[in-house]
């Protein structure tokens, strides 16, 4: 034990005097992480891959929930490998590395927030159940150093609370429940696909015996063999067919049964969706997008203009198609990790989540990416569009993050919220129009550089200090000639005919603020009384709107009906939506303008027979349906 000691007091020696050693010192413990991490991630795709190739039918929800459950598991582990490190580590050493380790420290925090979110919005309330007590934190101290954690990110204030030697005792005896978790849905799963399997060998034995039937012109064994198939589900004989067909080689008729049954179609006419309903007559409109300011000559810094004349496109580098997520951004462009102090979450969403930060004396937001090729995706065209705008209603990014292990975007710190938050209690003032009209300018802006948003919503509007509106979330954004059929963006403000896959356009993002503009009357989301896709369906099928509240002052209910027309063609342009509201909150009286700083709004009558439900914000697609509650749980969740 004594040369032990001696050991020990050369090498501190050493170190205090060659202060160049620090920094290794400091950097093994997060390069260890890293290396481990990287091996765990190869060993969870690998019995991902197996476990999919055993399946004979789509993935299950319990299937999904195993992969995601084993990942957050993961999750937990890295914490415990990663929290055990810092704490064992020399206060020196901790400060040398502080930015880098609270940087680890977040993206880790930000895995297991976004696979405990993932199991609780996809997967079934039943299994949900059996999950929910295994997403609690077991031990009250590791639950207030996770919370302390996830509040400041403060890892020396830890080191007051947990030894080394707790902390790993602890996470270990987490991390051993979550084991004994996996395995009993491992052991579910197994059966499952045993059971599958049952299935298609009586579905392919009924199939053969139903040619057989058919081809003796034999109707009571096909009845027989008819009931039969029935009582087995659709996504097994579907299987069994497309294998069967598979079989028949590359002949058309084969072919085209094949891809007709893929889709989930029938063999014939496809249905032509009915045609949606007018609405009320509207002011007569100019050609949409008449008199949208273009893009002027010098408006973009000269940086810009240089990546975007770059030998690699910008449009190349938004869709995914270069190697490096940081190559060709301009180096006045990019943060290091380092520059940043992480403070606080401060939202989280479907793209990511938000911190609080400060970088270079002043506040910031930083939003981090979630993991996946989505994240990634959404991350890109962000920073894409990002680029391009610059615009008092636009929110400012500062820079990029682009540093394993994170992909961060800086932007201008907005202390007000967003204008969704703000709606939940009373607004002051003028409040309607402050967000109307700058929104409708930032959006004036972003067309007139040929972008669409395409997912314009309350929540994606943030407020400055003085109350002022600025355009936030891009990750669905598109230059115009990119734009796709897809039916992305929010399904209680999306346009009709981007819900019946017709394609998006300037117009589309017209109808989306005509959404929210009814949200600043009313202070609440379109047809609450819906499920987010149902309202999207009679929007789109029966040409339904919203019901504006009595009183509604009918120089707005004119702008409001003119953005939600039915027809794209008939709804203004941006340009001319910001002289409409100018012009009809000119033709209001004192009694009017004093109606709409109602600082609770009002609430419309209900339709006959409508219930109020909570609010759902479903996105499409990934995650399209009605967003539930959260499974119950305290602050001792690990999404805390």
């Amino acid at each position: 034990m004594r040369r032990r000691a001696l050991i020990d007091a050369d090498i501190a020696r050493e170190e205090e005097a060659d202060p160049r050693a620090l920094p290794a010192l400091a950097a093994a413990p997060l390069d260890a992480l890293r290396e481990y991490n990287a091996i765990a991630e190869e060993i969870i795709a690998h019995d991902e891959a197996l476990l999919l190739d055993d399946l004979s039918v789509e993935a299950s929800p319990l299937v999904h929930a195993l992969l995601i459950f084993t990942r957050l598991k993961d999750a937990v582990a890295m914490m415990r490998g990663f929290l055990t490190g810092m704490l064992a580590l020399p206060e020196p050493a901790l400060r040398e590395i502080y930015s880098r380790a609270v940087a680890e420290l977040v993206f880790i925090l930000h895995r297991q927030w976004e696979y405990v979110s993932t199991l609780q919005a996809k997967t079934p309330r039943e299994l949900l159940a059996s999950l929910s007590a295994a997403l609690q934190l077991k031990s009250d101290l590791l639950a207030e150093v996770q919370s302390r954690l996830v509040s400041d990110f403060d890892l020396t204030a830890v080191r007051s609370t947990l030894s080394v030697q707790k902390c790993w005792e602890l996470y270990t005896a987490q991390v051993d429940g979550l084991q004994v978790v996996e395995v009993q849905l491992e052991a579910r799963v197994r059966t499952e696909i045993a059971e599958a399997e049952t299935q298609r060998v009586e579905a392919s034995r009924a199939l053969g015996d139903a040619a057989l039937a058919i081809a003796a012109a034999d109707g009571a064994g096909a009845m027989g063999v008819a009931r039969r198939l029935a009582s087995m589900p659709s996504a097994v004989i579907k299987s069994v067919l497309l294998a069967r067909l598979a079989e028949l080689g590359p002949g058309e008729a084969a072919l085209r049964a094949g891809a007709l049954l893929a889709d989930g179609g029938a063999l014939g006419e496809r249905a032509e969706p009915a045609p949606a309903a007018r609405d009320e007559p509207a002011p007569a409109a100019p050609s949409h997008g008449a008199g949208a300011p273009r893009r002027r000559a010098g408006e973009r810094a000269s940086w810009r203009e240089q990546w975007r004349s770059s030998p690699t496109p910008w449009r190349s580098w938004q869709a995914g198609g270069q190697a490096g997520l940081a190559d060709h951004l301009p180096e006045g462009f990019k943060i290091s990790l380092d520059e940043l102090k992480l403070k606080q979450r401060v939202g989280a969403g479907a793209a990511g989540a938000t911190y609080r930060a400060s970088w270079r004396g002043a506040t910031v937001a930083v939003k981090v990416a979630t993991n996946g090729r989505s994240g990634v995706a959404g991350w890109r065209a962000e920073v894409a569009a990002l680029m391009q705008l610059r615009h008092p209603n636009v929110v400012r990014c500062w820079g990029v993050v682009a540093a394993e292990p994170m992909l961060g975007i800086v932007l201008e710190y907005c202390a007000g919220g967003d204008v969704r938050h703000a709606l939940k209690g009373p607004t002051p003032p003028r409040f309607l129009w402050r967000v109307a009209d700058g929104v409708a300018a930032g959006m004036a802006y972003m067309h007139g550089m040929g972008m669409l948003h395409r997912d314009l919503k309350s929540a994606n509007c943030l407020l400055d200090l003085g109350g002022g509106a600025k355009l936030s979330d891009f990750g669905l954004a598109k230059f115009e000639d990119e734009a796709t059929t897809d039916n992305f963006g929010t399904f209680r403000w999306m346009a009709p005919e981007v819900a019946r896959q017709e394609g998006c356009s300037r117009a589309s993002d017209v109808y989306s603020f005509s959404m929210l503009l009814y949200e600043l009357v009313t202070h609440e989301v379109p047809f609450e009384d819906l499920t987010a896709e149902l309202a999207a369906a009679v929007v789109a099928q029966n040409g339904a709107r919203p019901l504006l509240p009595a009183g509604t002052p009918k120089a707005l209910a004119d702008v409001l009906r003119w953005c939600w027309s039915s027809e794209p063609e008939r709804r203004p342009n941006f340009a001319d939506v910001v002289k409409l509201l100018q012009r009809a909150r000119s033709k209001m009286g004192e009694a009017e303008l004093a109606w709409l700083d109602a600082p609770l709004g009002h609430r419309p009558k209900p339709r006959e027979g409508a219930k109020r439900r909570p609010s759902g914000d479903a996105r499409h697609p990934r995650g399209g349906g009605e967003a539930r509650p959260s499974a119950s749980r305290s602050e001792a969740s690990m999404d805390t």
